[in-house]
């Protein structure tokens, strides 16, 4: 696909690495509902060791496999990407806006990681802020954060090698959390920014702090925003208005926490009006894309429950995602379930539309499962639904979704659900 620029790339709405529910079928939906950019789970770097890359151009996806499974077993395929024709006979490129996420330490072979996935997507992402002993073992993800800037040194100029080369350009990134404070978080993004990284993704959460108990803290994002933004204009840009509003086109930093229902990420947006107000008055003019309606956000907990959020904030901000012609084929009926809902679509909705893609890009059934029981149970806990009535009958979806074995058993049970309404289902709940 073209190369985006990083100021597209990372503009956002983004699909967030999300292990299990970042799978193939999930990607290619929400790309095709506006996400510009869409990542993988977290890969760990080692799993690429022995791999062997297959390209299907029935079914036009590339897989890089393990060559420690067999043939038959679906764990083998480590990331599989939906890809075209170039204009160069016999070659392929990514169809969707695909940021590979790796959680590496520093043994690593850098080189031969970056040469095996630049062809097959527009941007790797370096993971230093899980926590999850899968992320972190060997001294990756957060435990490389003191050790990182030789990592991310390394990651540059083994893509700039392959661009240099004649290879596409590939953005390399960060995801993070927020540090013990401001003035830390700010310092450590200051080093990155001026190693090369395009973008930086910040959780709004600390080191340690859990999603089901510690709101994400979005004034402490504005806050490392406004000192960033600052020093950039008034140390590193010396006040060069030029030079600022060139350097914003290479630069993104991309909010990830809490943003999972609509009212929530217009409460956000509302906020990052707020702190725009509060900026230096000469810099605002060059900002308004970086903050209110504008502002780069990360979705996961609100994708999988609602995967329209992604088209709700494109509307938002009066914009439309096109969406690829090699890819609309296997997304059409998805996208006609889901395409200008006015308000959040029915979970059976959701559950259809991306079951669509999930049998089409053959992704693996029980991410699918996963990712459709923790969007209905995440729908349930914060009560997504607008009566008493759709309340009982979502009680009664739950208990039905965890049943079925197949996506055929799937299919017909959301054919089944979706024939009667809301009351017949409450009904059986409160029996």
């Amino acid at each position: 696909m073209p190369r985006p620029s990083s100021r597209s790339l990372y503009s956002g709405p983004i699909l967030a690495p999300m292990v299990r529910a970042s799978f193939p079928g999930m990607r290619l939906l929400a790309a095709a509902l506006g996400a510009s950019a869409v990542y993988t789970g977290a890969i760990v770097g080692d799993s690429l060791k022995d791999t062997v890359t297959e390209v299907d151009t029935d079914k036009m996806t590339i897989s890089i496999c393990t060559v420690h499974r067999c043939v038959e077993s679906p764990s083998r395929v480590i990331l599989s990407v939906p890809v075209r024709p170039t204009e160069l006979p016999g070659q392929f490129e990514p169809a969707i806006p695909l940021v590979v996420q790796l959680t590496v330490n520093e043994n690593d072979d850098i080189d031969r990681i970056c040469s095996l996935l630049a062809p097959w997507c527009v941007g790797i992402d370096l993971n230093l802020g899980c926590g999850a002993q899968f992320a972190v073992s060997g001294g990756r993800g957060q435990r490389l954060m003191n050790k990182a800037e030789g990592v991310i040194a390394r990651f540059l100029k083994a893509l700039d090698h392959i661009e240099s080369a004649g290879g596409r350009h590939i953005s390399f990134s960060i995801k993070q959390r927020l540090l013990g404070s401001t003035e830390e978080t700010v310092e450590k993004i200051r080093v990155f920014y001026e190693l090369g990284v395009s973008c930086i993704a910040i959780h709004m959460r600390k080191k340690g702090e859990e999603r089901g108990s510690t709101q994400a803290d979005w004034n402490a994002f504005f806050h490392v925003l406004a000192k960033f933004y600052t020093w950039l204009w008034t140390v590193s840009c010396q006040r060069n208005l030029q030079l600022f509003e060139d350097t914003l086109r290479t630069f993104q930093i991309v909010a990830n926490g809490d943003l999972f229902t609509r009212e929530a990420i217009a409460n956000f947006f509302a906020l990052s009006e707020q702190h725009l107000s509060q900026l230096p008055v000469e810099i605002r003019p060059y900002l308004t894309t970086r903050y209110g309606r504008w502002t780069p956000v990360m979705l996961a907990r609100g994708a999988i429950s609602d995967l329209t959020l992604f088209s709700f904030i494109n509307e938002q901000r009066e914009t439309t995602a096109a969406v690829d012609a090699s890819t609309s084929a296997c997304t059409s009926e998805a996208l006609s379930l889901l395409m200008k809902p006015k308000e959040p679509p029915c979970y059976l909705t959701h559950a259809k539309a991306l079951l669509e893609v999930s049998e089409a890009t053959h992704s693996h059934f029980n991410n699918y499962k996963y990712t459709l029981l923790n969007g209905i149970a995440f729908v349930r806990s914060h009560e997504i639904y607008k009566s008493s009535t759709q309340r009982s009958a979502y009680k009664h979806f739950n208990q039905a979704l965890q049943a079925p074995k197949t996506y055929g058993e799937y299919r017909t049970l959301l054919s089944t659900l979706s024939s009667q309404p809301y009351s017949h289902w409450a009904k059986l709940a409160e029996k």
